[in-house]
Parts: structure tokens; C-alpha cells; sequence
């Protein structure tokens, strides 16, 4: 008879199980529910006690073949001391409620129940057994698990269901199992695990993008899975009634129309894809780690090992990590980084990161840099982001590759970059270099995520979005959306577009406000702006979404004659740059801008309040010219979009050279800005 109650599927406390895993019915009272889930709760219940007396079976080998009183006994019932009535002497008596003492493993062996009782007069021996037995883990608040399931949403579509995150992972997690592999007992075998991992690839290619389902390599990922080697989640019922609705759910999905079968279908693709570029270095250090004479359970913890293991977790992870994203990634990831760092080669490591930063930096600037005769400096313009995350190969004057760096380890390369950057440029003094540097640090060692804005590093995972939106700044700190600088001349939002808005968003934007009462000229009740709508959909739909609005501008182009930058192109933006037109001129046009409003407003400011202005301007003289200058680029720009916005509108075979021509213009006019506020200043 199926009961309700998740205490009738028990599955140990922690690692630690007793009595027998199928008990017999004496009958309820109880109604009969949820028959089929029941049955699969108990075939899950067994399986998961199994694996975990397969753990406390090497925990009782270790200390059978370990005898230390100290730490451990083996077999023993622990005793206590009571009053014996019959005589009034004190008498040791085993405890009978011994298995339930928080110094005391249970596991099974031959059908009965063996202990492993820990010495409770040794902290470390009774902190073990506290992590054994989830002892040290409180109940998660009710709001906890709720906010958690937002927070895994965010993670999945940025990793699990992201078209690119398998390959630009890929090259990352190559480099820091190079890097990782001298700390272990493969130091040196760097080549012939790549030699694998390319073996690998081809058949994880030839196989559609998955992991291979036969073959010398399948039938070793399968070994490699079943000795713990692979990282990975599985959901947990906490009630029969929670395993029922995803078995409906199940059921329901077999009637699902064409349209949601295709899209599950890449959904489930994506997933395998991701799983398969991840575990393709592992899987590789795992033969070589065989062919030099490990034993399978070593072999996979060293490859497990190698890169982030996502399975290792401390006391908080679980509350954390429903909060912050990637907490768990980044405490593991420091410190495997940590750990290789301090081996055999890591002063290696760490002088050659370093040098090689700074001899990227002197390349990059000598191929892109200024040459002096009225050139724009190109490796100038190229964002901090890429400059801090990647190693730039210039492919040109103006355009480059970025080679994603390994994460954390890229702090080394930032470290010569930014000493070359301070002593070829003068701007770039020796305390901006360091704050530049804090950010790096704190993007490499952060658990929280991220090393600016400060709010929000602190905020959850799923405030992130709200906590960008109010301080219009992205995770990069870079401006998000183009602000309604004059609150008594509104202008609507679909009229203040970066370029690189999607297409839908910008309809949206215009949609939403004349929906809300706006017209051409005049915002209505609310009117986001295209790049407000992008960058929501971008939060929550991840890697698919910014992809598909890069895959709709990449189509679009042609037909509407608008700028078609690298960053706009799918995966190819990820890998390639150029600093040209108006793209490449936009985030350092809207700096300017912006430090020109911050001189108008202090002038006006202190001027209105009586304040010395004359002191103002003799520590900032460029302040009054750049501040009218940036009125006039902003005026400037913003006249060209009106006229772009209405050539867009109307018909002619004229359209799209008119569009591209008046982009031409744009970029110009930001050009030209960008070098009188630098000269300005």
C-alpha cells in the first residue's frame, strides 16, 4: 500500500545507512496514492543506499587496514555508563541507542549492520563524522530551495543550454589541465593527453556533437561514469507527490506538438554537446592516468580532478550556491589553482603567465597602437573584458583574435599587460593600472562572481538583473542603455537604440510605447529602451537568446543596410574583434559623453550653489570645452539616428545605401569626439 509519507523511502542520514532497505507492509489506514511513484521512489531509495555503502565500504577498509585509536574503531558498539538497580554500582552497558550517535558510521556488510565509531575526543575525527552524515548542514529555509531552482535556471541557460559555451569551455578547460596536470602524478604527459583528447573529439564530431555510444572510447566513458570519474545533478523527491508530477509531466510530453519536440530536441542536444566537450579532457587524462599504471578509482579522481570537480562541496555550498550561481566553480576552481600554483612548477607558471601578458601587450600595441602620425590607437579601443579574459592576436590594424585565458589563471597574463599598457601610455598611471588589477583579482578569485558593480557582486544571482538595470551597468560595467539625459525633454525609448539592438527589440521598444499612449515624438506611460528589452531577454534566456538576437542581426543586415560588427556576428564574435565604424567607436564615445555631463553638471552645479568654479576649471581646464563639445557630438548623433530611424521607415531603393551611409557618418562623428576629448584631456 503506497503511503504518502517520504519517511516510508528512507536513504540514510548522509553517507551513513543502516537496517534493511525493503521492510514489509503491516497495513494503514492511510488512502492509497501515487502507486507508480512510490514504486519508483523505492527503486531510487535502493539504488542511492547501495552507492552509498559502496563509500562507507572503503571508509571501513581504510580503517581496518588502519587501526588508530585515536581516530577510529572498528566494529565496536559504542558503551555507557549507568546505575546498575539491583547492586547501586555504576556498570558499562553497550549503548543501545548507539547507531543514532553522531560520533558513530553505519554501513552494511553481508545483510547486518556494521559500525565505525569515531573518537569523539578528537575534533577532527568528530568533524568527519559530522560531514559524514550531513550533521553539519542545517535545513534550508522554504525560500531557499525556491530562489535555488532561479538560480540553477540562470546557471543551466548560460552553460548547459548555451550553443557556445562547449567550445569556448573547451579551450579553456584544455589550458588549465596543461596547467593542473604538473601537480599530479601525469606531470609531463601533457601531450599524450592531448593526443587522446583529440582521438576523442573526432568521435564526439562523428558522433553528431555527443559523447560516443561505441568504440574503445564509449566503452571507457562508460567505465570512467560507473567508477565516479563524471560531475553531475540529480534530482531528489522530497514527497511521492513531487516524483507523481514529474512522471505526469513525463507522460504529457509525449503528446507534445512538432514545434516543442524540435525545441526539447536541441534543448537535450545543447545539454549532451556541453557534457561532451567537458568531459572529453577528462575522459583523456583518465586513459593516460590507466596507461601509466593507476588503478580505475585513482585514475578518475585525477581526472575528475583536473579541472573544476562541481561534486566537491564545503559546509555553505548549499545555501550559496542556491544564491550565487557559481559559487561552488569558483571556491573549487581557486583552489585547484591554488594547489598547481604551489607544485612542482609554479614558479614556472607564474613567471611565464606574467611574461606572457606582457609580450601579447607589446605585440598587440606595436601592430595597433598610435604610430604617431594621426592613427587611432586600435589596441586602445579593443574593451577591458576581452584585453583581461583573452590572449588578443592582431589580425590587422584594426582587427584581432581573442583566445579565452583559463579562468583564474588569467590573472598572470593581466599582471605583464597592464605594466606594459602603464608605460606606453601616459593616461594610464601607475594607480589606475592597480585599481584595473583589483578588478582582475577579484573577476579570478571571487566566489560571489564577477568584480564589478559592487552591488551587484553582493546581490543574489536573480537580482542581478534588477540591481544592472538601476545602475545601467552590465557585468562588465559597461553602460547598458543610452539614459534620457534631459528629464524635461523626454525622448521615447525606442529612439535612444545602441546599434547593437535586436531587431524585435527595437519593434518591442516602439511597440510598447505607442501601446502606453506615446507617439513618434513623445514617450508614453513606459518606454524601455531596445537595449533595456535585449538585455532582459538575454538574462533570462542566456546563450540561446543572445545568440539567436546576434543569428537576427547577422540576417537583417544586409536588408536594412545597418552596421554588422564582429560582436554581432554568432560564435564568430566570441573569437573575433575589429575596432572599426562606429561599433568599434561606441563604448569609448559614450565614456566621453558621459565625463562631458559630469563637467556641464559641475559647473552649472557650483556655479547655481556660489561655489568657486575658477578652482574647478584651474585643476580641470579642459572641462568647459569638452563639456560643450560632448553637447554638441550627443545633439550630433542624435540627429543622425532621427534621420536614420526615418530612412528606415519608408521604402526606396535607396534605403539601405542611405542607412549605410548615414552609419558612416555616425562613426565619423564619434571618431572625431573621441580624439578631441583625448586631447582635450
Amino acid at each position: 500500500e503506497a503511503h504518502p509519507d517520504s519517511a516510508s523511502h528512507p536513504i540514510g542520514q548522509g553517507f551513513s545507512t543502516k537496517g534493511d532497505a525493503a521492510k514489509r507492509r503491516t497495513g494503514s489506514n492511510a488512502e492509497v496514492t501515487n502507486i507508480l511513484a512510490h514504486i519508483m521512489q523505492q527503486r531510487a531509495s535502493a539504488l542511492t543506499r547501495g552507492e552509498k555503502n559502496r563509500v562507507m565500504l572503503k571508509l571501513y577498509l581504510m580503517a581496518r587496514q588502519n587501526p588508530l585509536q585515536d581516530v577510529w574503531k572498528v566494529g565496536a558498539v559504542p558503551t555507557i555508563d549507568t546505575i546498575d538497580k539491583a547492586t547501586g554500582f555504576v556498570k558499562t552497558v553497550p549503548d543501545p541507542l548507539y547507531k543514532t550517535r553522531p560520533n558513530v558510521l553505519m554501513l552494511r556488510i553481508a545483510g547486518k549492520d556494521v559500525a565505525i565509531t569515531m573518537n569523539e575526543n578528537n575534533p577532527q575525527a568528530r568533524r568527519m563524522a559530522q560531514a559524514l552524515k550531513n550533521l553539519d548542514v542545517d535545513d534550508l529555509h522554504y525560500i531557499i530551495p525556491i530562489v535555488g531552482k532561479m538560480t540553477r535556471w540562470f546557471a543551466s541557460v548560460n552553460t548547459q543550454y548555451n550553443p557556445i559555451f562547449g567550445i569556448i569551455n573547451l579551450m579553456r578547460d584544455t589550458q588549465a589541465a596543461a596547467l593542473n596536470l604538473s601537480s599530479t602524478e601525469l606531470a609531463g604527459k601533457q601531450k599524450e593527453v592531448f593526443r587522446y583528447q583529440l582521438s576523442i573529439l573526432r568521435q564526439v564530431l562523428r558522433n553528431g556533437g555527443r559523447m560516443p555510444t561505441s568504440g574503445r572510447w564509449a566503452d571507457l566513458f562508460r567505465e570512467f561514469s560507473e567508477v565516479g570519474g563524471t560531475t553531475g545533478y540529480r534530482d531528489l523527491y522530497l514527497k511521492a507527490e513531487d516524483r507523481a508530477k514529474d512522471i505526469v509531466s513525463e507522460f504529457e510530453s509525449l503528446d507534445r506538438g512538432k514545434a516543442k519536440k524540435a525545441w526539447f530536441a536541441v534543448a537535450n542536444w545543447m545539454s549532451d554537446y556541453n557534457e561532451a566537450m567537458e568531459n572529453s579532457t577528462r575522459l583523456a587524462a583518465y586513459k593516460a592516468a590507466l596507461d601509466n599504471g593507476m588503478s580505475k578509482e585513482r585514475a578518475a579522481s585525477l581526472a575528475k580532478n583536473l579541472t573544476v570537480n562541481f561534486n566537491r562541496k564545503g559546509r555553505q555550498t548549499r545555501e550559496l550556491g542556491a544564491l550565487y550561481a557559481f559559487f561552488n566553480a569558483a571556491v573549487q576552481g581557486t583552489a585547484r589553482m591554488a594547489e598547481t600554483l604551489s607544485g612542482p612548477a609554479g614558479r614556472k607558471i607564474i613567471a611565464g603567465g606574467v611574461l606572457l601578458g606582457a609580450v601579447n601587450a607589446m605585440i598587440g600595441i606595436a601592430a595597433m597602437g598610435s604610430n604617431g602620425h594621426g592613427d587611432d590607437d586600435e589596441w586602445d579601443k579593443i574593451p577591458d573584458f576581452v584585453k583581461q579574459r583573452s590572449i588578443i592576436i592582431p589580425t590587422g590594424k584594426d582587427t584581432y583574435i581573442s583566445l579565452p585565458l583559463p579562468l583564474g589563471f588569467h590573472f598572470l597574463p593581466n599582471i605583464g599587460r597592464l605594466a606594459v599598457e602603464m608605460a606606453f601610455y601616459k593616461e594610464k598611471t601607475a594607480g589606475k593600472q592597480m585599481a584595473d588589477l583589483f578588478n582582475v583579482l577579484a573577476d579570478a578569485f571571487n566566489p560571489l562572481g564577477g568584480a564589478s558593480p559592487p552591488m551587484q557582486i553582493a546581490a543574489p544571482t536573480v537580482l542581478d538583473p534588477f540591481v544592472a538595470l538601476a545602475q545601467n551597468k552590465d557585468w562588465t560595467g559597461k553602460q547598458i542603455f543610452i539614459e534620457n539625459r534631459n528629464s524635461l525633454d523626454p525622448q521615447p525609448g525606442f529612439k535612444r537604440s545602441k546599434d547593437s539592438a535586436t531587431p524585435w527589440a527595437k519593434f518591442s521598444a516602439w511597440l510598447i510605447n505607442a501601446a502606453t499612449g506615446g507617439t513618434e515624438y513623445t514617450p508614453g506611460g513606459w518606454s524601455p529602451t531596445p537595449d533595456q528589452i535585449d538585455y532582459v531577454i538575454g538574462q533570462l534566456t542566456g546563450g540561446i537568446g543572445r545568440e539567436s538576437g546576434k543569428l537576427a542581426s547577422t540576417v537583417a543586415a544586409p536588408f536594412t543596410g545597418e552596421e554588422l560588427p564582429a560582436y554581432k556576428i554568432p560564435l564568430v564574435g566570441r573569437l573575433y574583434g575589429e575596432t572599426s565604424g562606429a561599433a568599434g567607436q561606441a563604448d569609448r564615445f559614450y565614456d566621453n559623453v558621459t565625463r562631458a555631463n559630469e563637467a556641464e553638471n559641475e559647473i552649472k552645479g557650483r556655479a547655481k550653489d556660489g561655489i568657486g568654479v575658477a578652482d574647478y576649471l584651474r585643476e580641470n581646464p579642459w572641462a568647459t570645452e569638452l563639456a560643450a563639445r560632448g553637447n554638441a557630438a550627443e545633439h550630433q548623433i542624435s540627429a543622425l539616428r532621427k534621420m536614420r530611424h526615418e530612412v528606415i521607415l519608408r521604402d526606396g531603393v535607396d534605403r539601405v545605401a542611405k542607412v549605410r551611409e548615414i552609419n558612416d557618418r555616425i562613426g565619423e562623428a564619434m571618431r572625431v569626439f573621441n580624439r578631441e576629448a583625448a586631447r582635450l584631456q
